[in-house]
């Protein structure tokens, strides 16, 4: 028996020795149980061993086919969207030249031969200077000395100026002015600059019109209206004194006087007669609750007699230059605004025969605006090609508008938003069609008195076949 164990021990022992080192790790040594030794699990996990390790993997590549499906459909689709855009660009072009106006500029050249200016250089004529004087005015042209070149005439003020100043004043800052130094009209030498003459008056001038010769010697003579009730007219040649509003029943020596409009002889004294609004008062505070009624005079050209005089239909004030329409069966139209910056007013019309014989309740107002007047005169020129002068105005309230000048319908609207403006629209053509646009000077900020900037916008008009009321 000891010999059979002997021998069996050593065949087990001869057995353990043909064991790799893994297989003692994990399997334990043969001769003795795992229960035994108290051991429940290997040693270490069975080292993986690689069959293949004498063969070389290959990675598949994917095919050509598979690489350049995406590149290819990318590139269609890029082709077809290119060649939308270029069949909508074709399609619009051919669209608005069938609807281009084939015609003509007013001024008779085709716009395809209107070129821009590449490069503008411009150089001083002359330079003058006039020390303590101020200007509000707008230019006017007259040739005075006969020399076929036109002359000069503006209006001015002075720093003097004021309801009330003391006659010294004159005498020492203007002494060729006597006692009169507030303002006046001024007229220089288109060709020179050198002043021609100068007239002064009580109150600045800001609104002149030298369109008619008044006395009668073939030089155009010049009306000046303006502050504190100031309205004269002055020979064209040498700037004396024709006559000077005075007319104290119709007189308020607070409000302005506003640009005259020559209207019909209505006193048949061979010269035309004048219609002007006046009004204003400048002396309130912004917002005070009561202002001054404008009126609507009517003064005789040659002597400057009130002929009559009304107030306006609303009671409102006036700062409104007036301006006058004719229709084709020849009736005359007035036009005119009420209102001021922080006061409502409206744009009225009335038939001048109506205003003649004092009948103020037959006027009609186009447009009203609660918050803020009419004010500003507005440019006249046919927009609707029916031959008819009609009305574009930039409106204090941020609206530039047009009227119909035949049936007063509105014809567009357009906005610039939070401004006011003071200025009479600018008439050109700013675009490639035959109907005059407009460009707008507009001052933007909280409002009157305060304003941050000036900007400029130029409205071409497009389309107005719609007439809103």
């Amino acid at each position: 028996m000891s010999s059979y164990k002997e021998h069996l021990d050593m065949k087990i022992l001869d057995d353990e020795d043909d064991l790799s080192d893994d297989e003692v790790f994990t399997q334990g040594g043969k001769s003795i149980p795992l229960e035994e030794n108290g051991v429940n699990k290997p040693l270490m996990a069975p080292r993986m061993r690689n069959k293949d390790t004498l063969h070389t993997k290959v990675r598949k590549v994917p095919s050509l086919r598979v690489l350049w499906a995406p590149i290819l459909y990318f590139c269609v689709v890029l082709s077809s969207v290119i060649s939308l855009i270029f069949l909508v660009v074709f399609i619009i072009n051919i669209f608005m030249k069938n609807i281009a106006p084939s015609g003509h500029h007013s001024h008779g050249l085709k716009a395809s031969n209107i070129l821009p200016c590449s490069k503008i250089s411009s150089e001083d004529v002359w330079v003058k200077t006039f020390p303590m004087l101020t200007t509000e005015t707008a230019v006017r042209l007259n040739d005075i000395n006969g020399d076929g070149i036109e002359d000069i005439i503006l209006g001015f003020g002075t720093g003097a100026d004021a309801f009330y100043y003391p006659k010294v004043v004159c005498h020492v800052y203007f002494p060729k002015a006597k006692d009169e130094c507030g303002g006046g009209l001024l007229a220089l030498d288109g060709k020179t600059g050198n002043e021609i003459w100068r007239h002064y008056s009580a109150h600045e001038l800001f609104a002149v019109n030298c369109n008619i010769d008044l006395n009668g010697d073939d030089v155009k003579d010049c009306l000046g209206g303006g502050r504190m009730a100031g309205f004269v007219a002055v020979d064209g040649k040498d700037g004396s004194l024709l006559w000077e509003f005075d007319d104290q029943n119709a007189k308020i020596d607070a409000s302005n006087v506003y640009t005259p409009q020559y209207i019909d002889d209505i006193n048949y004294d061979g010269i035309p007669d004048l219609v002007v609004i006046h009004g204003g008062d400048p002396l309130k505070d912004p917002g005070s609750e009561t202002r001054l009624v404008g009126r609507l005079l009517v003064v005789s050209g040659k002597t400057g007699r009130v002929l009559k005089w009304i107030e306006v239909p609303d009671e409102r004030e006036s700062y409104y230059s007036p301006q006058v329409l004719t229709h084709p069966d020849g009736v005359r139209i007035l036009l005119f605004g009420t209102g001021g910056e922080t006061h409502g007013g409206s744009l009225w019309i009335l038939k001048l025969n109506h205003l003649l014989s004092g009948e103020i309740n037959m006027a009609t107002k186009i447009y009203t605006d609660k918050y803020k007047g009419i004010m500003t005169p507005p440019a006249l020129v046919d927009i609707n090609g029916d031959g008819i002068l009609d009305v574009v105005m930039a409106m204090f309230n941020s609206s530039i508008i047009a009227f119909n000048g035949l049936t007063f319908g509105r014809l567009w609207e357009y906005h610039v938003p939070s401004s006011e403006s003071y200025s009479t629209p600018g008439v050109g053509y700013f675009n490639n069609d035959s109907i005059p646009d407009f460009i707008i000077n507009y001052q933007t900020g909280p409002g009157f008195p305060i304003y941050y900037y000036t900007q400029f916008k130029c409205c071409p008009v497009i389309a107005f076949s719609t007439e809103v009321r």
